[in-house]
This record gives C-alpha cells, structure tokens and sequence, in this order.
C-alpha cells in the first residue's frame, strides 16, 4: 500500500512529509522528506508538545490530525502511488483518469454516427445508462473508472441486484452491458482488467408459447370491441414476425400475385440481408386483404399505420396488450399472463408438432439464419413447399371454443361462460375509485405487499403506487417483505 505519513519538526512551523517509495532503485532515494508549506495547526502542536515532555518515545508517536490541505495533498500523492504501482504490475499505462459516467457518455458519443449500422440505437443507449446507473448506486459512488476493483466493486453490484429481485434475466442483460462498457475502457487505457463477469442464469430458460387454447380465447377478446388489434396479433402469429417487424411492415411489399410478403429485418445490423420473404397461404391471405380494407392512417405505407411508433422504441404504442393480458387473468379467461414476444414462439410449435414442418424451415420462417444472393433461387423452391404445408391445416380452426378448457384453474368455461366473461371484462371501469383514505394506506403499506392491498381493493398494483405517489406516502424498500417472511 503506498505510504505518506506527516510529521512535525522543531526547527519549522509547516507540517513535513515522510514518503516510502519502493519502485525507487537508489536505496538512499527510497525515503524523501520534504515541507509541506501548511501551517501546523494549533491541536496538532499541542499533541507534538506533550509527546516531547513524555520523553519523545517512538512507539507512541503522536497522530497528527493535519487539516484539509494536508489530507488532500496525502491523498494525491497516495492515488499517483497507487496508480503507479497498477501501471508496474499490469504493464498497462492509465492514459486518462475518467468518472463511470463520463467514460459512458464518451462511449455513446463514439458509438453513436449518423450512417453507421452499428451506431447504438435509442433503446440500447437507455440500457447502457440504466446499468451503469445500477452500478454506481451499487457502489454508492461515481468514481474514477481505474478505481473500481472486481473484489469489492462488483460484489456490491451482485449483492444489489439481489437485495432489489431483479430477475435472473435482468441480471444477466446488465452485466453484458457493462462488461462490453468495460472492454472499451480497457482498450482505451482508463481501466486495466475486466471488472464484470456476465452473470449465467441457474435455470434453463426455454421458450414459451401460448397455448392455442388460450390464444384463440384472447383472439376472441379482441374481435368483440378491439378489431384492429385483433388483426395485428393474429397477424403475429400467422407470420411469426416480432412485433417492431410487423409495425415497420410496408403494404407495399405484400405481393399476392407470387404469394409472398418481404419482411422488413429490424435487426439488419447483425445481418448481411435487410429483407427476408415469408409466404402467403390461404389464412393469412384472408386476414391481410381484411386489413387493407381499411383507411390508409397516413402516407408512411405501413400495414399497421394506425399503432404508431415509438420515439424511443417501436412497440411503445402496444402497451395495451399488457393491460389486456391482466384483465383476461383476473377474469380466470388464461391460465397466466404472456409477453408480446410469446405470440412468435407459438405458431413454430404448432408447425412442428401439427404439420410436421422441418426445423430449418422453421429457422427461415423466423429469420434466425443470415442469407445470402446466392441462396435467393433455393428459398423461392422452399416458399412454395412450406405454402403447401401451410395450406393442409388452419392454425385457428384447429380448436373450436368449445374445446377450451383451463387446466392450471381446473375448471372448463362453456362457450357462452366464456362470452360472459369477455363482457364482464368490457363492462368493468378500470377507473374504479380506490376507496381508501390516507391514514388507511399509510396503515397498510406496512402490513402486507401491494400486490396484496390490490387484490384486497379489487383494483391494479398501479392504482395503489399511484395514490402512494399523490400522497407522497413512504414504502418499505425493495426486499423488505422477502427478508421479513425470512425471519419468520
């Protein structure tokens, strides 16, 4: 550890300072004494004062206290020291000392260019700054990047995303965020190793799809008084499209006569083809000529013009699916609540396990593999063989509502149950009053969860957080309820 201690001497009235340097080869040079040029203060006089008149013994030299000028100047020289000492051992030259936040925004300036398809997008500049902002009220500190140490710093980031719940996913995505933060630093000289490992999930996440059953009662939902949204996630699910893809799909680009839609990539940065054909069949003919019936929304030549886009993603304006997703829950209408992304998982399972479709016409239909102009003869061969397939069965038709059945409640729903379900749904005020006072919630935000206080009040987890914000009410913090139910 670099050494810098103060001492007084006799014959001056400035604070000296000792300093140990051992890089220094000169044996005679390893130790320099030098004045500081500060003024000794009057309590650390008076504590050399009474050391002298106990006989000045050695082993009990009195602490001197300094003042600010003095814990600046050690801490300077402590911090070159160490800074030195990190150069020696890793051979690495700190060419720049540099705040966390500082190195971010310069990472986003350098990897932010008009023209440039790698340049970061809005959405993956958000993410950046929510992990680094993690990690510094982690660490409770924005400290200069070559300070952060992996035994200390990144513990504390662990131990935070622990105490906060985040999801194993999460956590995962905020470290290979910042280890990729960290290896432009490294290669930029502000740190000297790789302070983050990517945090590896205990469980296998596989992918999920939404029981057909189930989506044919959410279909069901949405054709009753949402019609428009009906046609966007059905049309999710006949071509497997991720959702930015389906709001940034041309009307254009829909060619019925050679039975084939080309799909925008939205991930065209990762791959050499900005554009991949899906093919027309019979039910998804039928759905795209019932949306082109309607009005053009705008100029754009979006299939979908009526959902806008995002200013800083594009499936901001689809939030009421997440809305819905509850609602039909609450009802008993699914068995869970599902993602948007969901609906592309669905329609492969039911084309490998229903048609017989093969995994590698599977891994076109979804875009997973990079194409090339060489190629473009051989897919327009598998368009009309996977056309054929498509064509053997309806996806929708395949289940009647009669036949929906709720297995996780163990209950079955008839089809006229189901419908009034559907309009109990549409029938309920989610601008219910949350009858409740001040004193009331203040009460019981510290009896049981909000989750819990909903359920109790018929009303969402947003109604409470909303009237806990209006009140300006104070809330156990995140794992307090967790750690509580531990010690019971």
């Amino acid at each position: 550890m670099p050494s810098a201690a103060l001492y007084i001497r006799e014959d001056s009235s400035f604070y000296w300072l000792a300093i140990y340097n051992k890089y220094e080869s000169n044996p005679n040079k390893k130790r320099v004494k030098f004045s500081t040029g500060i003024q000794v203060t009057k309590a650390d006089q008076q504590r050399y004062i009474k050391w002298k008149k106990n006989g000045a013994p050695q082993n009990h030299r009195p602490s001197l206290m300094g003042n600010e000028n003095t814990r600046k100047l050690i801490r300077d020289i402590k911090e070159s020291q160490l800074k030195d000492d990190i150069q020696r051992k890793t051979r690495v030259k700190i060419k720049r000392r540099m705040k966390l936040s500082e190195g971010l925004e310069e990472y986003i300036q350098t990897h932010t260019r008009i023209g440039d398809k790698q340049s970061l997008s809005v959405k993956t500049i958000k993410s950046y700054r929510t992990a680094v902002g993690h990690l510094i009220s982690a660490t409770e500190a924005d400290k200069e990047i070559h300070k952060y140490y992996k035994a200390i710093d990144f513990n504390m980031f662990l131990a935070y995303m622990e105490d906060h719940d985040y999801a194993e996913a999460t956590r995962t995505s905020f470290t290979k965020t910042l280890a990729s933060l960290w290896n432009y630093f490294i290669d930029q000289g502000y740190a000297t190793e790789q302070l983050i490992e990517i945090y590896k999930s205990s469980k296998i996440q596989k992918p999920e799809d939404i029981p057909l059953d189930e989506f044919n009662t959410i279909l069901k939902f949405y054709e009753k008084s949402y019609p428009d949204r009906w046609e966007f996630i059905y049309y999710l699910l006949l071509t497997m499209n991720r959702p930015s893809t389906a709001m940034m799909q041309k009307r254009s680009d829909i060619n019925f006569k050679k039975n084939y839609i080309l799909m925008p990539n939205v991930k065209a940065k990762r791959k050499s083809a900005n554009r991949y054909a899906y093919p027309i069949f019979d039910e998804l003919e039928k759905l795209l000529n019932r949306i082109l019936q309607r009005p053009v929304a705008d100029s754009s030549d979006r299939l979908f013009a009526n959902f806008k886009i995002g200013t800083s993603n594009y499936t901001d304006s689809l939030w009421w699916w997440y809305v819905d997703q509850k609602r039909l829950h609450l009802r008993g209408l699914i068995s869970q609540t599902y993602e948007l992304k969901q609906i592309r998982k669905t329609f492969p399972s039911f084309a490998i396990n229903e048609i017989g479709m093969l995994s590698e016409e599977i891994r076109h239909l979804l875009d997973h593999t990079d194409k090339s102009v060489s190629e473009n003869f051989y897919i327009n061969e598998r368009l009309d063989k996977i056309r054929a397939r498509l064509e053997k069965k309806r996806l929708m038709e395949s289940m009647t509502i009669e036949e929906i059945k709720l297995e996780p409640q163990e209950i079955e729903l008839s089809p006229e149950e189901i419908n009034l379900r559907i309009d109990e749904i549409f029938n309920f005020d989610e601008r219910k009053t949350l009858e409740i006072t001040k004193k009331e919630l203040k009460k019981k935000l510290w009896e049981k969860p909000i989750t819990e206080i909903a359920k109790e009040y018929n009303v969402s987890d947003s109604a409470i957080h909303k009237r806990i914000k209006k009140w300006n009410l104070e809330k156990p913090e995140p794992g307090y309820w967790a750690k509580k139910k531990g010690k019971k």
